[in-house]
């Protein structure tokens, strides 16, 4: 609110005079009063104030100056009409929310009450006011503190005919980083690999975890790839064993194999193993049967150096992997259990047999959903279980594996869709010419084993790259991509 007068402090009198510099009082001035000493802003003329001018200056619905802002005014009406001028903002349908109407105004008010009770949420630090949409990080608008300490909202004009740009994968931009989208749960749910999207919920309800934006709740979702690719008869019976509670203290082992498709690396064998308390899952591919004992031993000391505890008990079934002398003999040697199950029941060993279910229910329905060569099993299988232990786990009441095992919170603003279309730079020193294109295309399948950053298929080559400097077209899959080829 904003004053139009000033005070008459150190103003001519009509005889000319100034009050004494030691008068700080204000003596009002009676309408009465000879007035052909004042001087309208509006035209310059004389004898009256702006307020009754005949000719009253045209008032305009831009901003105003940084002077018009400086002062006092008293409200003259409130309604839940749109701001003076709508055009100002993007999104005129929240505009609408939170505006409030003062005749005879030239500033749009924004009103902070209306703000609140529209369920939004304002934060304000360092000079800088941001409106964000409920439980998201999506910033519907923001405002800097001027030294009146009003806050002027930032952006530029739009007009009501013009459209606001979305992201193509159903994402709205809320900043200059990538990251800071309100994503589709149609594409969360693709983005972890097709995991059940109920789940999606108490992600986003989870303090431990950062950078999940959903633009609305989950309640029902349907998924034709899902559909197709996780048909069962019947449910597994409910495990109603006791889950221990340090970690280590018992895994669930399990290998799947021989696949009838070898993978890109050759891969035909799978070996999936389950932390019992934590629900942490590791998947191995590897070539042939023999090497399961060294990709065991691998997995023993790294996990008891990542997590700080020893390995006591593991639960198999009876293979003749498990079985074998020489793995029994090192068993024996550090001290541990061996509980296998009864033969022909592999339902007594159902956490191993539940993990190796959920990830290739998330294979088939990613190769269902964007047409991928079924020689990237492997690759997929891994990151499917990479995804799984970043979502909520039924048995644990929807904790998250990943936060039990290496006790941190989670950050899920680096996930991208597996399949979609990515762009890979190419390093100056093999670009070969400013002339050359500066990057491949290829698809993204994973995430960097031991660094920050993605596995992308080259189709070219049909070789895996690990990279951080990539560029992403998630609307855009695999089977795009092989049709265009088609017909071209």
């Amino acid at each position: 609110m904003y004053s139009g007068s000033k005070s008459r402090k150190n103003q001519k009198t009509p005889e000319g005079n100034v009050p004494a510099s030691g008068d700080t009082s204000e003596t009002p001035i009676k309408e009465s009063d000879d007035k052909s000493w004042l001087t309208c802003y509006n035209y310059r003329g004389t004898g009256h104030y702006a307020r009754n001018c005949p000719s009253p200056r045209v008032q305009r619905g831009g901003m105003p100056s940084r002077g018009q802002s400086r002062g006092r005014r008293p409200r003259q009406g409130r309604g839940q009409s749109p701001t003076a001028n709508p055009a100002l903002y993007a999104n005129q349908s929240h505009v609408y929310w939170m505006s409030t109407n003062v005749k005879d105004f030239k500033r749009n008010l924004i009103s902070m009450g209306r703000i609140d009770r529209a369920n939004y949420h304002m934060h304000i630090y360092h000079g800088m006011m941001k409106v964000y949409f409920k439980n998201t990080r999506q910033c519907l608008m923001h405002a800097k503190r001027e030294d009146n300490n009003l806050y002027r909202v930032l952006g530029k004009v739009i007009t009501e005919n013009q459209v606001v740009w979305e992201n193509p994968a159903g994402s709205k931009p809320t900043g200059r980083r990538v990251e800071n989208y309100t994503v589709s749960i149609d594409m969360w749910h693709k983005r972890f690999g097709h995991m059940y999207a109920r789940g999606l919920n108490e992600l986003a309800k989870n303090a431990q975890v950062k950078g999940l934006d959903l633009d609305s709740t989950v309640k029902d979702f349907s998924c034709e790839p899902c559909n197709l690719a996780k048909s069962t008869r019947a449910n597994y019976p409910k495990d109603n064993e006791k889950v221990v509670k340090e970690p280590l203290a018992l895994v669930h082992m399990d290998l799947w194999g021989p696949c009838r498709v070898k993978s890109l690396g050759k891969a035909s064998y799978l070996l999936c193993i389950v932390d019992d308390a934590t629900r942490y899952a590791w998947a191995f591919p590897f070539q042939a049967r023999m090497l399961f004992f060294g990709v065991f031993k691998t997995f023993h000391s790294r996990a008891e150096r990542l997590s700080g505890f020893k390995l006591k008990a593991i639960r198999t079934d009876r293979g003749g992997e498990f079985t074998a002398g020489e793995f029994e003999k090192y068993l024996r040697q550090y001290g541990i259990e061996i509980q296998r199950t009864n033969a022909y029941s592999p339902q007594m060993n159902g956490t191993a047999e539940r993990i190796n279910r959920t990830i290739f229910d998330g294979v088939r329905a990613m190769l269902a959903d964007t047409d991928l060569p079924q020689e990237l099993w492997a690759e997929l299988s891994v990151t499917l279980t990479y995804l799984k232990n970043r979502y909520p786990h039924a048995r644990l009441k929807q904790e998250i594996p990943y936060v039990n095992w290496r006790k941190r919170h989670l950050s899920l603003r680096h996930l991208r869709r597996p399949g979609c279309v990515a762009y890979v730079n190419i390093p100056k020193q093999k670009q070969g010419g400013k002339l050359n294109v500066r990057a491949w295309k290829g698809i993204m399948v994973g995430y960097a084993f031991r660094t920050r950053g993605y596995r992308i298929w080259n189709p070219e080559t049909n070789e895996v790259a690990e990279t951080k400097h990539v560029k992403f077209q998630e609307d855009q899959e695999w089977k795009d991509w092989s049709k265009a080829s088609d017909e071209s």
